[in-house]
């Protein structure tokens, strides 16, 4: 029989354990690194995995430049704009807001100079005043308690409030369905709802009780860390008051929440909550003198509330960026505690990544003694010359004297500049330097009003547009008043319409190119006489080869495509054809002046000669039964041929790669003016929803590598499961990872393999099959963006039809 006692015992006591071969440790560390690079995914937002790797080849392999900083490839901003970024406004908020950090930071030695020394763009604002001629403009009141060098954003409809967040998420992601974009969720809302300790609930039903609301920032850093104040229009209310537990004759702002609190203040009906005592003294004092220094009271605000009208019914957003409040952005404070609190967050980053190792290789949080003795932590990580300096608490996790925890960074506006470095003093005169050479002439505010309606209105108003910006060149083709874009009602209708105007300038571009062929400028320029005011390059449902540009259809075009003027179109359009079946509509001002059969080849040929200078180029008369076509092809060694179709149907001259077979149905709804538009009508593509939908998964595939790259290392420390490692990796970085609700995580602790339902894991990429129902855009019936060069500025509307 069996016997219940073990033949033998291993008993192991590492109190007792010898220090083994050096060599072997080293192996140990690389095979280790092996397994870390196989789940460090690029750009996630910890890089834990990175540092360990780095950490451990400095302390098991003797690497002692592991920390060397890594060269970056420059990027190129412009190359890698697409088509939405350029005429959705996009690239122009982001060339206002200049929110990149600073650079060639070099010495830290401190500068005789203060913060107060260094001077911003000297750029002057427009004449606000002047420009409304004795005109009241738009009146706000709530806009009166709102400092005017702060963001600003005011909801009408209080009721609709939570819903409209949620129907304007949900049109964000059926729109990402259309083009490219990242997933990773910041769940801000939840956020700073619990920093002003306000449950969900109880917002939702306080937005049920008052009139209307405001909110206001001082710098658009939410994701990082930022102040907020609500402003609550309660109407004189006693039961608001009961509800929020207030007593009325409260005087000044007062504090609530015993864990880092909030702030409350009252006056008449306004009542004022902050995640800051500064923020809300500032907002009840502006309520109590009535408001002369407010942004409602600014010719500004009040100029640019006129030009963008309210709807007819309260059902929308107001988004507001002042003149004051963009210049306090690219301002001397902002920009040099923005750039303080990155390295402070980097050195955080490096300390958190030497704990957590600590804990894993020896199981249990380490002192910060041992960390630095063992070489977990170097010394000159946990202090900065401006008298920073990072401790331990009790569960390891490092906390920042000025800068606090990666979980929850102190706001830039709570952040005290005294003194600068010489570094810091020369980074910041070089970025004011390369900001004025874009800013000639006015520095303005930026207004969106969001109508939450059916369709899903935006309509965003920026003045003025940067001068020697991306938008220099485009101006150029496509600039001038405003035209009426409208293709000729045919079938088959296409899911994508890019289109443009045709400037006098990028006529007379056409004509030089043109008069190259036959060295005939005036030839050149009375055939290009012909065209009339707008292009359009229309994409047809189909099953294409090659994907696009970023793979969308939103983008359409890379930056590189829309650099230079002379190359917009032919570029473009040769692009475009390679891809997918397509046609371009050039109007015509009189197609009877383009003459016989022959006159209309001459033309076509001089028109397309230069379109590529690497391949042979020939042109056709192809006829037919109803009608003769011209066909031109483009040869590239035998290999590659290319046909382009050309027609004249109605008043436009149409340019295809396929011989469509176009049909003229009724008229349809008017067009309105534009300067460029984008127009989408993804409830009529059929062919082209399994490519969408595998793109749209490609997104979500990336966004779960980086989850499983997140939630590794914390599985590894000893979390039992990943829903335990997704609350270890919040508690300590401050973001919730969140699952679709089809979404699971295998994690087998044997293996150590950490697998997502239905994306697999690094090692093994899968998508689930694509089904109808799921499509990436359900329920979106048009998208149609128009980008309008207006005054020194530039009006974008978008609506979303659902």
């Amino acid at each position: 029989m069996p016997s219940d006692k073990p033949a033998f015992t291993i008993t192991i006591n590492p109190a007792e354990a010898q220090p083994g071969s050096p060599l072997l440790l080293k192996q140990w560390s690389k095979n280790r690194n092996l397994f870390f690079a196989g789940y460090a995914e690029k750009e996630i937002d910890s890089h834990l995995l990175k540092l360990w790797s780095k950490l451990a080849a400095n302390l098991y392999e003797g690497d002692t430049n592991a920390f060397q900083p890594e060269p970056q490839a420059r990027r190129n901003l412009r190359n890698e704009l697409s088509a939405f970024s350029l005429f959705s406004g996009e690239a122009a908020i982001q060339e206002t807001l200049q929110q990149q950090l600073l650079t060639g930071v070099k010495t830290q030695q401190p500068a005789k100079e203060s913060l107060q020394a260094l001077e911003g763009p000297k750029v002057p604002s427009h004449p606000f005043a002047k420009m409304l001629e004795g005109k009241p403009g738009g009146i706000l009141p709530i806009a009166n308690l709102v400092p005017p060098d702060r963001y600003f954003v005011h909801i009408d409809d209080t009721h609709k409030v939570l819903a409209w967040l949620e129907q304007i998420a949900k049109t964000g992601s059926q729109i990402a369905g259309l083009q490219k974009q990242t997933y990773l969720k910041h769940n801000l809302i939840n956020r700073y709802l619990g920093r002003l300790h306000l449950s969900y609930d109880l917002a939702k039903h306080l937005a049920n009780q008052v009139k209307q609301m405001a909110l206001f920032g001082p710098d658009l850093f939410l994701t990082e860390g930022s102040e907020i104040t609500l402003i609550l229009d309660t109407g004189h209310s006693p039961l608001f008051n009961f509800i929020m537990g207030i007593a009325s004759g409260h005087e000044g702002v007062q504090a609530y929440g015993s864990d880092n609190p909030a702030f409350f203040a009252q006056h008449e009906q306004w009542l004022i909550l902050s995640t800051s005592r500064t923020e809300a003294a500032m907002a009840l004092a502006l309520a109590k003198n009535e408001a002369d220094e407010s942004l409602g009271q600014s010719a500004e605000f009040r100029y640019m509330l006129a030009h963008l009208p309210k709807p007819e019914k309260t059902q929308g957003l107001l988004v507001y960026l002042s003149d004051p409040f963009i210049r306090a952005m690219v301002g001397a404070k902002i920009k040099i505690a923005q750039y303080r609190r990155h390295q402070a967050k980097a050195r955080l980053h490096l300390v958190t990544a030497g704990s957590l190792l600590y804990q894993m290789d020896q199981g249990k949080v380490a002192d910060l003694a041992e960390l630095l003795s063992l070489g977990y932590v170097k010394k000159e990580w946990l202090q900065s010359w401006e008298g920073d300096e990072i401790t331990l608490d009790e569960a390891g996790i490092p906390h920042s004297r000025l800068y606090g925890t990666l979980a929850q960074l102190t706001p830039i506006s709570e952040l005290s500049i005294e003194t600068i470095s010489i570094g810091e003093r020369e980074a910041y005169r070089a970025y004011v330097r390369n900001y004025s050479r874009f800013w000639r002439t006015f520095f303005d505010p930026i207004g969106i009003r969001i109508t939450v309606n059916n369709p899903l209105r935006i309509e965003t108003l920026i003045l003025p547009l940067v001068q020697n910006s991306i938008y220099r060149n485009i101006q150029q083709v496509i600039g001038g008043q405003p035209v009426t874009m409208e293709l000729p009602d045919l079938m088959p209708k296409p899911v994508t319409t890019l289109s443009f105007k045709l400037s006098t300038q990028a006529k007379a571009m056409l004509s030089q190119t043109m008069s190259k062929r036959r060295d005939d400028l005036a030839l050149a320029s009375e055939l290009i006489e012909q065209l009339g005011n707008s292009l359009q390059i229309a994409f047809y449902d189909n099953d294409p080869l090659v994907a696009l540009g970023s793979a969308d259809l939103i983008g359409g075009f890379s930056g590189q495509w829309l650099g230079r003027a002379s190359n917009f179109f032919s570029l473009a359009l040769l692009g475009s054809m390679l891809t997918q079946p397509t046609a371009v509509f050039v109007e015509l001002k009189n197609p009877d002046k383009l003459g016989t059969l022959e006159q209309q080849g001459l033309f076509f040929e001089d028109l397309l000669w230069e379109t590529s200078s690497f391949l042979t180029q020939k042109l056709h008369l192809l006829t037919g039964e109803k009608e003769n076509t011209w066909v031109y092809t483009y040869n590239f060694e035998g290999v590659i041929r290319l046909h382009l179709y050309l027609k004249v149907i109605d008043n436009y001259l149409v340019i295809s790669n396929q011989n469509m077979d176009f049909s003229q149905v009724q008229q349809g709804v008017k067009a309105k003016p534009a300067n460029a538009r984008i127009h989408i009508l993804p409830d009529q593509i059929q062919k082209m929803k399994p490519e969408l939908h595998l793109h749209h998964l490609q997104n979500q595939q990336a966004a779960a590598m980086k989850d499983i790259g997140r939630l590794m290392p914390f599985l590894l420390m000893g979390a039992e499961n990943p829903e335990q490692a997704s609350e270890n990796y919040a508690r300590v970085y401050g973001r919730q990872l969140v699952l679709s609700e089809n979404e699971e995580w295998y994690w087998d602790p044997i293996e150590q393999y950490l697998e997502n339902s239905l994306f697999g894991s690094p090692g093994l990429a899968k998508l689930p099959h694509f089904l109808p129902s799921n499509s990436p855009f359900e329920k979106l019936k048009a998208f149609d963006l128009r980008f309008l060069f207006e005054e020194e500025g530039a009006r974008v509307i978008l609506n979303v039809t659902q």
